[in-house]
């Protein structure tokens, strides 16, 4: 009993133990830690589906990622072509005011489709993101589910003990 309330003292305090002795039938000394013993079987089966759960995530971020890096070098390749097409814009005959034109178009053009690019390549980013936070939401819920079981089993193996 004076290691449980030791126990009891160290980790939760004295006011803890306070608190809990005005709760009608709820004694400090009630908690026997030694005594619980939750279901390891589940535990380390919900570790192991965790374990999983994250390298789903990880692999759908890194195809995110991926997808992401090929599609910024198709953007840079189609930069240096639009470049290109400016420069030879800028040598062809015309005069200034035709030459300036043609290239405002040009730049205009360019503009429009970096910011549209921009959009698509954080719309890939978000995607794969949400897909890897949906895996390890719909865990996080098993997980606990499956904790809450571990202790009910844990508790009644434990109360099985002493009636034994």
């Amino acid at each position: 009993m004076a290691q449980n309330d030791n126990f009891i003292s160290q980790f939760l305090g004295k006011d803890f133990q306070d608190l809990l002795s005005q709760i009608p039938g709820a004694q400090a000394t009630s908690f026997q830690p030694q005594n619980f013993q939750p279901d390891v079987k589940i535990l380390l089966e919900a570790q192991r589906k965790n374990a999983e759960a994250f390298s789903e995530a990880l692999k759908l971020t890194g195809e995110g990622v991926q997808a992401c890096a090929q599609r910024c070098s198709e953007i840079v390749s189609q930069l240096a072509a639009d470049q290109s097409d400016l420069t030879k814009e800028f040598i062809a005959e015309g005069t200034l005011e035709e030459k300036l034109s043609k290239q405002a178009d040009l730049i205009k053009k360019r503009y429009d489709k970096s910011v549209s690019d921009a959009k698509e390549l954080s719309n890939l980013l978000n995607k794969s993101n949400q897909q890897a936070s949906e895996v390890i939401n719909k865990r996080v819920g098993a997980s606990l589910n499956e904790f809450k079981s571990a202790l009910a089993n844990g508790t009644s193996a434990s109360k099985a003990k002493k009636r034994a």
